[in-house]
């Protein structure tokens, strides 16, 4: 871009390669920004193209305002802003609501945007309905077309980022929705690349939908095999502190089989002699796997290798957090090396010759081991977390080795199904992000139906 020379009472403005001149304060509103506005698209401000409506909450004080059918977006229907369209909503109010507060009808198909906590999110409405202050929502034009929008807005999320303001609650306010521009392509071009993307989103959907489903048949089989072990091999059970397992089974506490480490502490000095290695946090560690996308390093004294660095089979369990960080475990399996592991995250080590790390992973990942989990946590508002005077107290069903390695096996064929279609899905949305990246500024254009012409 190069700087137009303007007279000291003008308005300061900057001039695309295209030729087209835009107020510089404005320059941030304009998502996205290629070099130069392409060929047949133009640059508008979207109030130009669309008509912004807010939302609003009646009272909760009267319940006649919630008795009705209408739907009613709020933070709410979160997760189902993430998909093509909103059909019914978590909430509804009634007419009396409509009628004694600011929130009003909007038309079907028009784009909601949620402004507040979950903010960026955005779909389009599958019928007419109202929403709650926290949305932005955009009536389209005959030159805008809604899945486009939505589309656009969701690939602004470093956009919104930078947008929102407030310490306890995050949120954009209304005038930047006022102010947006786009570099809109021409009706036929936007309806081609909404569908592009479009596709690309139901085919994650539909990975998601196997990832879940694959999720409910892992759990279920962990159930079963972990406390009932191998189909017909058992047919007396006794009562333990795990419910019933086995006659054969026995139950020990993780200390009898295994040592607990805990890991480096993240801020002290580091020494003369320290060394940068890769360690774990908790984000890395999940469910069943390692996310090592984004893994880090810390500086350590070299003696801090002999006691936090991990080996080939060391069990990873998360101290807590969040609810969903609670006891989450997978086996290390020596992709790097030298490798640490944060104080936040304890490291189980097994007498393998009674103890398989995968059973032990699979155990603290099953319905028994998160309510071991859950039951003997420190918890506060929201969080939860265990120290290691409580992971060595976990209870532990104990088959034989051979039976150990027999149901490892077959949670094994489900988990590497399973992390297949993870991968998959991973695939799928950096194509997802490499096509916004070209569509949406012009980089790469489509050529539109014949029939959208």
């Amino acid at each position: 871009m190069v700087p137009k020379t303007s007279n000291s009472s003008d308005p300061p403005v900057t001039t695309l390669a295209g030729g087209e001149e835009i107020v510089s304060w404005r320059l941030g509103r304009i998502i996205p920004m290629p070099e130069r506005v392409p060929d047949g698209w133009t640059l508008c401000p979207i109030l130009d193209v669309a008509k912004l409506e807010s939302g609003h909450t009646p009272s909760r004080k009267k319940p006649e305002y919630w008795e009705g059918d209408i739907p009613w977006v709020s933070l709410h229907d979160s997760k189902n802003l993430e998909r093509a369209n909103i059909a019914k909503t978590a909430q509804t109010i009634g007419p009396l609501g409509l009628a004694n507060s600011s929130a009003r009808m909007l038309p079907e198909g028009t784009v909601v945007f949620s402004r507040t906590a979950t903010v960026g999110k955005a779909t389009v409405m599958a019928r007419s309905m109202s929403t709650s202050q926290d949305f932005a929502n955009y009536v389209c034009g005959p030159r805008l077309n809604n899945t486009f929008l939505v589309q656009l807005f969701r690939h602004l999320a470093p956009e919104w980022r930078r947008l929102m303001a407030g310490s306890t609650h995050k949120t954009i306010y209304m005038p930047v929705f006022r102010e947006l521009q786009l570099l809109l392509p021409p009706l036929p071009e936007q309806r081609k690349i909404a569908a592009i993307l479009t596709a690309v989103d139901e085919t994650i959907e539909k990975t998601e939908a196997v990832i879940a489903q694959l999720g409910v048949v892992k759990k279920a089989m962990m159930q079963e095999l972990l406390t009932r072990g191998l189909p017909g091999r058992h047919t007396r059970f006794k009562k333990t502190e795990l419910g019933e397992v086995p006659e054969e089974w026995e139950v020990r506490s993780l200390d009898e089989l295994a040592t607990v480490q805990t890991g480096v502490a993240k801020g002290k000095p580091a020494a003369d002699d320290a060394l940068e290695v890769p360690y774990l946090r908790v984000a890395n560690v999940q469910d069943g796997y390692l996310d090592l996308t984004q893994l880090k390093t810390i500086q350590v004294p070299k003696q801090a290798l002999t006691r936090y660095a991990l080996q080939e089979g060391d069990v990873l369990f998360t101290e807590g957090g969040d609810a969903d960080k609670l006891g989450r475990g997978c086996v290390w399996l020596g992709k790097v090396t030298p490798c640490l592991h944060q104080n936040h995250v304890f490291a189980v080590r097994t007498e393998r010759n009674r103890l398989l790390p995968q059973f032990l992973s699979y155990f603290g990942s099953s319905p028994r081991g998160k309510a071991y989990f859950l039951g003997a946590s420190k918890q506060t508002t929201n969080l939860a977390s265990i120290n290691s005077t409580q992971l060595k107290a976990l209870p532990i069903p104990l088959p034989t080795v051979e039976e150990q390695r027999t149901i490892v096996a077959h949670l094994r064929r489900v988990e590497d199904r399973f992390t297949a279609e993870r991968n998959v899905q991973h695939q799928l949305r950096a194509t997802k992000s490499a096509l916004m990246s070209v569509l949406l500024t012009g980089e790469l254009r489509v050529t539109p139906d014949e029939d959208a012409a």
